[in-house]
């Protein structure tokens, strides 16, 4: 009878224990979760507020050009007509195709500006 209360107590025990280790082993993976996703977390704060500098310039690059793209438009139609007065192309000037080349990029720089105009 003694032997048989010993066992129970001591399988009582041993479940008790039993629970107590998956319990732990739990906690133990929760907190690794816990702590990989406080890393990534830091890490993602750290690129967000880089990003937001970086659209920051982004922005303020492509206002630049599109400002200085205006001026190139103004000035190629007073140049088409000064070319076209000497009877001449103003596209066969190699500057002049350089201020196109640059111009045909507006859309993309534009685009690119009010998209990182967006990130704040």
């Amino acid at each position: 009878m003694k032997e048989q209360i010993l066992n129970e107590i001591t399988e009582k025990v041993m479940v008790k224990l039993a629970k107590h280790e998956v319990e732990l082993a739990n906690i133990n993976e929760l907190k690794k979760i816990t702590d990989a996703a406080q890393k990534d977390l830091e890490k993602h704060n750290q690129y967000v507020k880089e990003l937001i500098s970086i659209a920051k310039l982004v922005t303020e690059y492509g206002d630049n050009f599109m400002t200085k793209a205006d001026q190139i438009n103004d000035m190629g139609s007073t140049l088409k007509k000064q070319f076209a007065d000497l009877g001449l192309n103003y596209l066969d000037n190699a500057d002049v195709q350089r201020a196109v080349a640059i111009l045909k990029r507006s859309f993309d720089v534009r685009s690119r500006s009010d998209q990182a105009r967006q990130i704040k």
